[in-house]
């Protein structure tokens, strides 16, 4: 990647070094997009991530996968043969020279040939290494095989997607590698912090299943709070907030009970209320129990309309409603094109050129970003020697005892110690990396509370603002949905609609380091805290903005909840059996994603603003979130022309057959098995008593198995029917072919590998008393994740806040209590 010369990118000066295959790859991409210098080490032949479809022209060759082209543009590449013993040395030497290293090899293969963590942090005391697994370092699982469907099954997101009675569905895509690479990115990052005020590294643990689990909105919640084990609803949102219905060109989706009273104006105006302006119909739990009649109506209505005219009604109302876009309606889509997330790209391959993505995370003061393509295997060999070369900023001395370069790279430079503004106590071998960091935080429901907990886990101080207006629902205090999303964090409450209210926001923000919020983009300048209004009161101030569909852009006004950013994304039309009809994920996805992309640009701002002074804004769009996260496919329609059709749980390039759900003994259990090679189907027949099958000429290669994909399917559900879920995975792994059980909530709450690995966090709540939920996927072995809070109750920290670190007296503080205006 390339950037204006003004600019000074976070990473700039770090060097990466990547070893991933396709489960982290998007690890290492997110950290050249963030600046750094990524050298991906392949073997002479190449990566097998580079034979991983679509091609260009459908031609597959090694430098024509446009899943490569996209998960590994920004990098540079060199080949080494890692069992060899001359270039065994030469990769220690590089490593010597790095600041980190992705890898997503087996456990335990990397220590085999020499060059484990231990033997690297022996060369390089200051390396920090993050390793991305099925199931992680340690634990039962840890040697079983995994993929993205792997994850999908055994971390809980196929049990609440697809439709009752049938099989479950994965989310179209590599979602859990997506996620995986994203808590990684996360983790890197959190460790250089550290790093640079001890001089030391670490490593990092990352379980594709536990962050897969860490991410499914309300599974867990209603288990550990309700004891309830949720299911597939189809398109009908978990909690019955939004469904999908079809119209004259299309489906779009809409919400059913959102401003009931407006709505039934709405379908009234058009005669097609069907009685549901009896005023019985106004109570809530009422409607939930007649869903089927509102969906019924609303169907008469929508399968007569245009989807565009019904989505911009919908929003003209400030309901967050939105059309269900194919691949196709993404790459044309008008507030994409506004914000200019669609780049023009060169292949050599690609004649005339092509779109792509830019990054998610785009700082506002960077400017000509350019795309650079993913490398031939072994491209920069030349450099090995230059790359070679030890640095300092890697040998593990720490960054206050260098040579500052502050002012050779800013002018308003002003170094203490390598860091400009260094964390309190982060020195400390014990010390979390955010130790001294305060956030002010007002964000609300999930994405940006789920970013914030992150944050909050490794020690930032996390004051959460609530007022007793918007202290209801999904935001009660007491409410577990609320408990699992704001652990670690202190609260306060605030009437920002009061002049003095507002007053007091800005001076918490001149005592703070970062600010974060999730409303639509008019709220917070409509308030007079804006990043121009912070920025007068604290001009190195960071501030992250999440919101539906960016800050600026026609859309930018539009109401959003997580499904309509899946719908407008692609991925609720990709998430479907094939059968014309959209399901979609069965949870908020997006607002996980975008947590993540929110948290990734805070820690890249405070490294900036901790190496160059400068503060920064982050305008972050969750539909751009989400669109990342089907790279691939956008690719393929940019380049090839053909827009992604849904796959169901089939591979979406045929890279494993069979790859899919089978039933298993018992109510709904299901089990998925994915072979991607011949002696995995080789395996797989043997376990099954049934080796004749390899044989047969219609399944004797992976073409022809997928020419009889159903047929096979049949045969295969036919032996998984006699055995449960995890007898089949435990067979099938012991033979090693990749298989797991899909996992519901209770599945999930008793898992050995989660257990065992001491997944789940327990915290004392006042009101709820023993609280559960999931712990954070980022294991570092030097500086983990505590939990020492429940989430806070209405304005419980208000006299730690306000008077501890503000300040205030007694008698103010009294008054404005009184007031209302800390309410």
């Amino acid at each position: 990647m390339s950037f204006s010369s003004a600019y000074s990118a976070p990473l700039a000066g770090v060097r990466i070094i990547d070893l991933a295959g396709g489960a982290a790859a998007f690890c290492s991409k997110l950290l050249a997009d963030l600046g750094a210098d990524v050298i991906k080490v392949e073997p002479p032949g190449g990566c097998p991530s580079r034979q991983a479809g679509p091609f260009v022209n459908d031609q597959k060759g090694a430098d024509s996968s446009l899943s490569f082209w996209y998960h590994n543009s920004g990098k540079s590449s060199v080949a080494l043969d890692l069992e060899n013993e001359p270039d065994r040395q030469k990769f220690i030497r590089l490593a010597a020279s790095s600041h980190a290293l992705v890898e997503s090899f087996r456990p335990g293969y990397l220590e085999s040939i020499g060059l484990g963590y231990g033997g690297l942090c022996a060369v390089n005391p200051g390396l920090v290494v993050a390793s991305v697994t099925g199931f992680g370092q340690s634990g039962p699982y840890s040697q079983y095989k995994s993929s993205s469907l792997i994850a999908a099954a055994c971390g809980g997101q196929m049990h609440v997607c697809g439709r009752p009675g049938r099989p479950p569905l994965k989310p179209y895509g590599e979602q859990p590698y997506y996620l995986a690479s994203l808590f990684a990115a996360c983790g890197i990052l959190l460790a250089l912090r550290r790093k640079e005020m001890t001089g030391l590294g670490q490593h990092i643990d990352i379980s594709l299943q536990e962050a897969t689990a860490a991410a499914l909105e309300h599974v867990l919640v209603q288990y550990f709070y309700d004891k309830t084990v949720p299911g597939r609803q189809g398109s009908l949102q978990w909690n019955g907030a939004s469904d999908i219905f079809p119209c004259r060109d299309g489906h779009v989706l809409l919400t059913l009970n959102r401003e009931w009273d407006t709505l039934v104006e709405l379908l009234g105006s058009k005669d097609m209320a069907a009685g549901l302006a009896h005023p019985a119909w106004r109570d809530a739990d009422f409607r939930s129990q007649h869903t089927g009649d509102i969906q019924k109506a609303i169907n008469s209505w929508t399968c007569m309309q245009d989807r565009e005219e019904i989505f911009r009604l919908g929003q003209d109302m400030r309901f967050p409603w939105a059309v269900v876009y194919s691949i196709r309606d993404v790459m044309d889509n008008e507030q994409l094109k506004e914000r200019g997330y669609f780049i023009n790209a060169e292949h050599l391959l690609k004649p005339g050129g092509f779109r792509v993505p830019r990054p998610v995370i785009d700082f506002a003061e960077a400017s000509g970003y350019e795309w650079k393509p993913a490398p031939v295997a072994g491209e920069h060999n030349g450099r090995l020697a230059e790359l070679m070369e030890s640095s300092g900023a890697a040998s593990g001395t720490p960054l206050r005892n260098q040579k500052c370069h502050c002012e050779e790279q800013s002018d308003e430079a002003i170094c203490r110690g390598g860091f400009l503004n260094p964390p309190e106590n982060a020195g400390a071998a014990s010390g979390t990396p955010l130790q001294g960091i305060r956030v002010l935080d007002f964000t609300w429901m999930l994405a940006g509370p789920y970013a914030t907990r992150l944050l909050a886990d490794f020690g930032a101080e996390v004051i959460k603002v609530q007022s007793k207006l918007t202290a209801t629902g999904a935001e009660q205090n007491d409410a577990g949905y609320f408990a699992s999303w704001n652990r670690n964090k202190l609260g306060i409450t605030l009437d920002l609609s009061r002049a003095e209210a507002r007053q007091l926001a800005l001076e918490l923000v001149s005592k703070c380091d970062l600010v974060m919020e999730n409303f639509t983009p008019r709220v917070m300048e409509g308030w007079g805290l804006g990043y121009h209004d912070l920025k007068l009161v604290k001009p190195d101030i960071v501030m992250i903005s999440l919101s539906g569909f960016g800050h600026s852009g026609p859309w930018r006004n539009y109401a959003a909840l997580g499904t309509t950013v899946q719908a407008t994304s692609g991925i609720t039309h990709l998430t479907s059996y094939n059968d014309g009809r959209p399901d979609g994920i069965g949870f908020a996805y997006a607002d996980h994603i975008s947590g993540l992309y929110a948290a990734l640009a805070a820690l890249a701002a405070l490294r900036r603003r901790d190496c160059h002074g400068q503060g920064a804004y982050v305008d972050i769009s969750e539909l751009e979130a989400a669109c990342s996260t089907l790279g691939p496919a956008l690719l393929d329609y940019s380049v090839n022309g053909r827009a992604a059709a849904p796959a169901g749980n089939k591979a979406e390039w045929g890279q494993a057959i069979p790859h899919g759900c089978y039933r298993c003994k018992g109510e709904d259990r299901w089990c998925v098995i994915a072979v991607f090679s011949e002696e995995e189907w080789q395996s797989l027949c043997h376990v099954m008593g049934q080796p004749q099958l390899a044989r047969q000429e219609k399944f004797s290669s992976a073409r022809l198995r997928l020419e009889n994909a159903d047929e096979l399917d049949t045969l295969i559900e036919t032996w998984t029917v006699n055995y449960t879920s995890r007898e089949v995975m435990d067979m099938l792994q012991s033979a090693g072919v990749p298989a797991a059980a899909v996992n519901n909530a209770q599945d999930l709450a008793d898992d050995p590998q989660l257990s065992g690995r001491g997944f789940f966090v327990e915290l004392e709540h006042p009101v709820l008393g023993l609280t559960r939920a999931d712990g954070n996927p980022i294991r570092m072995s030097a500086a983990p994740a505590l939990y020492h809070k429940a989430a806070p109750l209405l304005g419980a920290d208000n006299r730690r806040v306000f008077i501890d670190i503000l300040g205030m007296e007694e008698d103010k503080f009294g008054s404005y209590l009184e007031d209302g205006i800390i309410g």
